[in-house]
């Protein structure tokens, strides 16, 4: 014959009266600190339209760059423009441009 298990030796007995433990809430991991940019979006526009080669869209991205103008051209808005000009072949525009860069840059 089967062993009958006693319900009342395996079996642990909630009283409706007391609260069931909620589970423990796992920590969520650590996030990342994501840094601030002080770029704008227009150039972070320029510079993806420049990688897909969309020539003619950077150029409006870096027209808006330079209608935003909140302290002047950057020295990095005219190597973005320099690679600009050398992706339409413009090479004296992009040495041009170039040497604009170094000189914001030198200050």
């Amino acid at each position: 014959l089967p062993k009958l298990i006693d319900v009342n030796e395996s079996a642990t007995v909630v009283q409706p009266d007391e609260p069931v433990p909620a589970p423990p809430v796992p920590e969520p991991p650590p996030r990342e600190t994501i840094p601030v940019c002080s770029r704008s979006i227009y150039m972070e526009a320029a510079k993806f339209l420049l990688d897909v080669y969309a020539l003619q869209f950077a150029t409006r991205a870096l027209a808006h760059e330079m209608l935003l103008g909140e302290i002047g051209l950057s020295c990095e808005y005219h190597v973005i423009l320099a690679r600009l000009y050398i992706l339409q072949e413009e090479f004296a525009k992009a040495e041009e441009s170039l040497a604009e860069a170094s000189r914001i840059d030198h200050k």
